[in-house]
This record gives C-alpha cells, structure tokens and sequence, in this order.
C-alpha cells in the first residue's frame, strides 16, 4: 500500500470511526458515513490530480491533512479537539470581547448524545485456572440492540451452544431487558406469558410461523426451564418475533454444567463475563458547526506550520507559498465535504421528534357526572387489565367492579386509556378545554429533545428544579449514569440549560441541585446560560444523612448538598408571615399563605412542634405580617431528612418530598407550571400536584413505567407513583433494617397536607435520535464528480419520505406514518410542532386553542404540510 492508498484508508477510519455491531440507529450510522466517504473520496482523489502534479507536493498535502484531521476525530468521526498533544500546538480562542474569564472545555461546541461501550464479538477467549483447566468464551454482539439515549443498561448474556468436547461455551450479548409478548400473544393466540413460554419450550423444534424465528442452540430443553426462554421483537418489515432457548442467570447456567457433566467453575465464568465487560466506553457527539471550527484550526494548524520555531529561518518563497495555498484548498474542501454530513446529523438531532404511545390518566371523580360513559368503562372488555394494574399497585384488596359506580373510594381510581383505546376519544372530548383540565404531563425522552420539542409550554412554566447526575464517579450505586468524564458532563448540562430560558417565564426561578463533585462547575455553567447578575443563593440542605457521633474519620464527614438557585426578571417569591388570629386574638405561629386545591379554598401552613400543619380558616379573620424571606439558605430542618419514611425504592437520590415542597412553595403560586427535566421517581411533579401546581416530568430510563408492588416493595416509576398519588398516596412497604421487615407507610407531605388524591395526566414517549436514524434512507446512486453536491442529504435522498405515497396520475400525496412507527399520536406530534395547546380532540379532529381545526383523517400532504420538518429536514 503506497503512501496515498495509506491516507485514504486513515482518513476514512478516523471520519467514519470504530466499526460498530449490533441492531441500532448509530449502526446505520456507520454505514452511512462510510458509504458517504467512499462516494467523496474519487471527487477529493480528482481535486488533487488538478491541482497537484508534483509528486512531492502531493505526497506533503496527503501527509499534512492527515497529521491534521487525526488530531480532531474520536472514535465515533466527531470533530472536536481530541488528541491535543502540547507538540500539536494545538489552540482554541476561549475568551470573549465582553468577558475577561471564561469556562472552556474541550466539547463545548458539541451537542452530547450518549455514552456506550462499543462490544464487539470475541471468539475463543481462553481462560485458564490455576490448576491449569481452560475454557473457551464466544461472545456473538451482532444482536446487542444499542441504547437510544443515555439511559443505563446492564449487561446480559445469554448461554445458548457447547461444543462438543465441553470446553468451548457460545454466548449473545444483549442488553437485560424483559420479554416482549404483544406480538406473540396475537401470533400464538395465547393470553397468559407463563403458558407463552412453557408452549415455546415444549413446542420449540416444531414451532413454525412465518413471523416467529429461531436462534437454534444446542441446549438439552429437557434440563432447562420455562424462565430461559426468551422472546423479542424484531425490528422487520413483517413484525417478526425472535425466540431463544438460553440461559442468562449464572446459578442456572452453573446447574446445567452440572446436570451435564460439564467442569467450568464459577470463578472461570465470571471472569470470562468481567474480561468482556471491560470494553472502553465511548462518548458519542455531534458539532454544532463542524466546518467553522475545523477551517478555524486548519489556519491556526497552517500558521504554525509557516512560523513555528523551527521554521523561522526558512526562505518562504512564491513557489512554497503556492504549495501551502493547495493545502489550504484540499483541505477545506476536505472539511466542506466532512461538514455536510455532521450538519446532517445536527439537523436529525434538532429536528422535531414524532409523538409516540400517548395516552391519559384520569381519576373517575373527573368525569363522575357522566355516569353513561363509566358504565362504558366498566363493561369494557379490558377493564379486568385495569382492575389486575389496581391491584398490582395496591390500591384494592377486594375489588368488584359491579359496586355502584364508583362511589367514595373509588372516586380517585386512577383510569389509564392505554386499555380502552376505543373509549379514549370519547373519554377526552368530556372536557371541552382538554390541556387546561390536565394537571401536567410526564414525557419518555431523551430530556434535551423534550425540551426542544416543547415550544408551547415557552414564556409558561414558572419554576424549573433539576437533580442531574453528580458526576461522582459511582455507576454502581444508582439507577442512572454517574460517572462521566468532566468535559462530557460540562456539555451534557450545558446543552440542557441552554434551552431553559425559552419555557421560563418572566416570573421563573431555577434550581439545580448538586453536592461538592460538581456544583462550582454547575454555578458557572448557569452563570453562562442565566446570566452572573441572577444568581440569589447557593443554598445548603442539611441532608441529616450522618446525624450523631461518627468516631474516628480520615475526613469531613459529609453532610450537605447544593441547591444553586437563580431568578429571571421578577421572579415569583413567596415569604413566610407571622401569623395573627383576629378572632381568636392568639398568634398561631409562622408559615405559608397558599391556596391548594382550588382558588376557593385557602390554606394556612403553620410550622408547629417540627411538623407543617395545614388549617383551612377563614382568611378575612386572618392578620398577617411577612418576615421578609422564604427561610435562610442553610435548609437543616428535620422534615427534609434523607430517610425511608417515604422511600419508593429508588436508588440512589430520591430527594425528601418536604424539600421539593418549600422550593415550590416558595417560588411559585396556585396552577403555576413546574418543570423537572431530570424526574427520576417522580418526587417534583408529585409533591406539585398535591400542592396544587401544574407540572411537566421528562425521564429517558427503563423504570419510566414500572409499578411498585405493595407485596414485596419493587421498585417504582414515574407512571407507578403518579398513579399513587392520584388515588391519594396509599400506604407502601418500606424495609425496616432492624426488623427486618416491610412495614406500611405514607408519605409524611400527604398526611400533612391531608392528600386525598384526583387529577388528570397525560404521559406520551418522543421519537429518539437513534430511531431517526434508523429510519433514515439515503441514496447512493448515480453520482456525478462533477457535481457531489447532489449526493447525500439532498432532494433525491428519502430521509423519511417513505411515509410519503405518492399518486402521480393524480398529482397527489398522502402519508402513510405507521411505515415509520405504529403507535405515533398525529394529534399531539401536531400540537407540539406548532406551538399550539389541544383544545377538543376525537378521533376525527383536533381543535387548537386558537379554534383553528386539523382533520386527522385526512392523511394528505396538503393538509399535513407543517409535518414536513418532521420528515425531510434541512442541513
């Protein structure tokens, strides 16, 4: 391989980046930029040959550009500065005209999307004892279905093949995740998912469907069980369903050696399984503007190259100067070409995102005077699917749907629409001004593209509270990433608070938790988006966490963690007041003045004997005098102690809801929108809607919709918890270390508040990055040298145009968006995409708040035009 074959081939390895295995949007991705290079790469091969004719210059230009380009690559093609090396002199401007300091990090220019190891197949990997026994690990990846966002994942392995001589054990690589069985369940016409498996693994050789494949293993199904069947949905024009016989628990698969003779230990296994987790995590970005940053740095690159030290005593003659001139000019137009795709990807990364799985939560006493339309839901045919979620929450005991209509209790069941998509319609066009009957809404998502997909909510939301990461280096301990790099983390805020300003009112407050790991980067990040002259308090919470003596400790013990908090124009800011009983002639203390539940009922909050206590009294009889403030800044009460009096079982930073209720309360009033873009368990948007705030939670994690079980005290989710909270925060098993037990509680903020539950909710998942990606369609035909420019991201591309049926003969189009995803709701995509709140939906229309009408039965291209952002998006 010549000099000029060795560029090409470096330089399309550093653009396109590590080959990628696996089922996901980043693998298409791949594929896209390499096929994107090798159509570039004749045009830039011709540029040169123009150009350049002396062989020396040619070979100094291949070198040059590549010294250049592999500096600013990682391992996924973003440019950025990644290799900076002090004998690169490499050099970006960090200040501006207008400050003299300035935060810079090394990503800053970039938009974070994710961080994910890279695992690849392994074949053979030996491992050997002590006592010299070796076993051979393979390790097949081509399956791992690749995160959509930055949500955590476990590592699964699925045992499924031995060789015939018992050394050599065959393993796929996945991503621990449950079952799916909708798909099956209609294929099989089996309802139950334990008889689901028990027939796949008793019918397994002579299961035949066209939509059912098999991975084919070799494990005795004699000695295996119903649990090592597995069931997932694959992504194919046909909906085809992929069904394993494997063994993914180690106990289990430690049994079969043994029930079959097979010596492998479990020390042996388990290293096999560490060795292959320990695969280099990537960070994958996107540049915001690729080619102004890269043309920026190849001069600074050039300049270097003319003046630096060593050349200061050469003779720069006309001839050298016209050299360097043709470097310049391939390279930038090497950069224009690497440009377009990353602004290709900026584009799919901006753009708005298809509305997906949308559905409502209501409590019955919502629509209790519409007694045809429960009657409806009650003799509805998945009514028992309601009632079995019921009782898996633990809300009934017994439970018998002919009681009358829901009377008392059961006036805060909460119903979800997910199991009467015929009723739903009907359900919501109950309300004649839907979105301003709902409570709030809690969004599956990547939080950055919740954020920039919520233009009507701009000017709106009054409070924004934050927990993100802490960056404090422990995965181990928590539900969702902690430990990224620095400069990562820097951007993954900052992209984040950077949408901010646009939803917060002119009455907003802004809070963003954090402990010592990262809140002096946190402050100058917010000082960067919010503006230095904002900033109000750095308060301390008390987090009560290490009361009592310690003994002898190697450091502080800490004790403490940060609420940053700023202020936009003139921010809502509610004091505490002493407060005079008229009638009474008797001082009751000091609290809040606040008006929960309706506009009609007003409550005082008095701090008495450690605990707030709620009194409704007549306010006219009420004297009250403000003590000018909302608390000091050191919170060190004892009701925001971290404890599990009111634990979802949520590891590793479920914050106090009396916290989240004195930020509430003190920054915003009655129907004021609250926003937490980092929900976790939910813990904002709940203690908001007991206080009588609307709210919006966005939350990208796999525990988005699991339940708690009352019986054994799983873990919960959003959905799980808001669904609580709307039947009135019922009991829930809290472990007791010292007996040893589960034991009933009830959140201490719903006995003080004496919560009775109701509300209204939607909750809906955004199309990701990734499955755009995926879905993408990009044309490599019929290119022309002479003019590139119509390759790639261009007219003649599809991106996700295949929704889009054209009728020639008729010159007409229509949309067809179930050839994208099934369950995308086209009402709320619309309502997001124009800015515009839902007034009255059915199944036919939406109404907007302006009265302006779409026909959602109508799928032409004319009537859907504003989608067109959506499918076929500028770069």
């Amino acid at each position: 391989m010549n000099g000029e074959q060795r560029f090409y081939s470096a330089l399309k390895d550093i653009f396109v980046g590590e080959h990628l295995e696996g089922k996901s949007g980043y693998v298409n991705l791949m594929n896209m930029k390499s096929k994107y290079f090798s159509c570039i790469k004749p045009f830039i091969e011709k540029k040169i040959s123009e150009k350049v004719t002396n062989p020396d210059t040619k070979n100094e230009i291949f070198d040059k550009i590549y010294t250049f380009f592999d500096s600013y690559f990682n391992e996924t093609g973003t440019p950025f500065f990644y290799k900076t090396q002090i004998h690169k002199n490499i050099y970006e401007k960090v200040y501006s005209d207008r400050e003299d300091v300035s935060l810079f990090w090394k990503t800053q220019k970039l938009y974070y999307v994710k961080s994910e190891a890279n695992y690849k197949t392994i074949e053979n990997m030996s491992i050997t004892s002590n006592d010299g026994l070796t076993r051979y690990f393979n390790f097949d990846a081509s399956e791992i279905e690749h995160q959509k966002n930055n949500e955590k994942k476990t590592l699964s392995f699925h045992f499924y093949k031995v060789s015939d001589d018992k050394a050599t054990f065959s393993f796929k690589v996945r991503y621990a995740k449950n079952c799916d069985y909708d798909r099956i369940k209609e294929y099989l016409k089996i309802d139950d998912n334990n008889k689901i498996k028990k027939y796949i693994l008793d019918n397994f050789d002579n299961l035949k469907h066209p939509q059912i494949k098999k991975n084919d293993g070799n494990l005795n199904k004699e000695k295996i069980s119903k649990d090592d069947v597995y069931i997932r949905n694959l992504d194919d024009t046909i909906n085809s369903v992929l069904v394993e016989l494997s063994i993914n628990k180690v106990d289990n698969i430690l049994k079969y050696f043994i029930d079959h003779s097979i010596i492998c230990p479990e020390d042996m296994l388990k290293k096999a399984f560490n060795l292959y987790k320990k695969q280099n995590e990537i960070d994958y970005f996107i540049h915001k503007d690729a080619e102004g940053f890269l043309k920026e740095q190849f001069d600074i690159y050039v300049y270097q190259y003319i003046f630096g030290e060593q050349n200061l005593a050469s003779e720069l003659t006309q001839e050298r100067i016209n050299e360097i001139k043709i470097i310049k000019e391939i390279a930038y137009l090497v950069i224009e070409y690497i440009a377009k795709f990353e602004n290709e990807l900026k584009a799919i990364w901006e753009k708005p995102k298809f509305v997906r799985n949308s559905n409502y939560v209501l409590t019955l006493d919502r629509i209790s005077n519409n007694v045809e339309l429960i009657k409806k839901i009650i003799s509805h045919e998945n009514f028992e699917k309601q009632i079995e979620e019921w009782k898996l929450l633990g809300f009934l005991e017994n439970f018998s749907k002919n009681d009358k209509y829901f009377e008392g209790k059961y006036q805060n069941l909460p119903i979800d629409t997910k199991y009467f998509e015929d009723l739903k319609y009907e359900i919501l066009s109950h309300f004649e001004n839907l979105e301003q009957n709902l409570d709030g809404v809690v969004i599956k998502s990547d939080n950055w593209q919740a954020l920039n997909n919520l233009e009507k909510y701009n000017g709106l939301v009054d409070l924004i509270y934050i927990d993100p990461p802490f960056n404090t280096e422990d995965d181990m301990n928590f539900q969702y990433k902690d430990n990224f790099k620095d400069s990562t983390w820097l951007s993954l805020i900052d992209n984040r608070l950077q949408l901010c300003n646009n939803l917060m009112s002119e009455n907003a407050s802004f809070y963003m938790h954090l402990d010592q790991n990262a809140d002096f980067r946190g402050q100058e990040l917010c000082n960067k988006n919010f503006g230095k002259n904002n900033f109000k308090a750095k308060i301390m919470w008390d987090t009560c966490m290490n009361t009592g003596f310690k003994g002898a400790q190697k450091s502080w013990v800490k004790n403490l963690n940060i609420l940053l908090y700023y202020q936009k124009g003139t921010a809502i800011f509610n004091n505490l007041y002493r407060i005079w009983d008229n009638e009474q002639k008797k001082s009751l203390g000091i609290g809040w003045l606040d008006v929960m539940g309706s506009k009609d009922n007003k409550y005082i909050e008095i701090w008495e004997n450690g605990n707030f206590v709620t009194k409704k009294l007549n306010m006219d009889d009420i004297k009250h005098d403000p003590l000018g403030m909302v608390w000091d800044d050191i919170y060190s009460f004892l009701f925001t102690q971290v404890g599990n009096q009111e634990s979802y079982f949520f590891d590793g930073g479920q914050k106090p809801e009396h916290l989240l209720r004195r930020i509430i309360q003190s920054s915003t009033n009655y129907k004021s929108i609250v926003c937490d873009f980092y929900s976790g368990s939910g813990t904002t948007i709940s203690v908001a809607h007991k206080l009588g705030r609307k709210w919006i939670g966005i939350e990208q994690s796999d525990y988005f919709d699991t339940f708690y079980q009352k019986s054994d005290g799983q873990h919960v989710g959003i959905l799980g918890r808001l669904k609580n909270v709307l039947f009135g925060d019922q009991e829930f098993n809290v472990f007791n270390n010292e007996t040893q037990q589960f034991s009933p509680r009830r959140p201490q903020l719903s006995r003080n508040l004496n919560w009775q539950g109701g509300g209204f909710f939607k909750y809906y998942e955004l199309e990701q990055y990734e499955e755009t990606l995926q879905n993408c369609l990009y044309t490599d035909k019929n290119i022309d040298l002479n003019n590139i420019e119509k390759y790639t991201f261009n007219p003649d591309s599809e991106k996700l145009l295949s929704a889009l049926e054209l009728d020639i003969e008729n010159k007409n189009a229509k949309l067809d968006l179930s050839k994208l995803y099934p369950d995308i709701d086209l009402a709320e995509t619309l309502s997001n995409v124009t800015g515009k709140f839902i007034k009255k939906l059915s199944k036919e229309k939406v109404i907007f708040e302006d009265n302006t009408e779409i026909d959602l039965t109508d799928m032409s291209w004319d009537n859907l035009k504003v989608l067109k952002p959506l499918l076929w998006w500028k770069n």
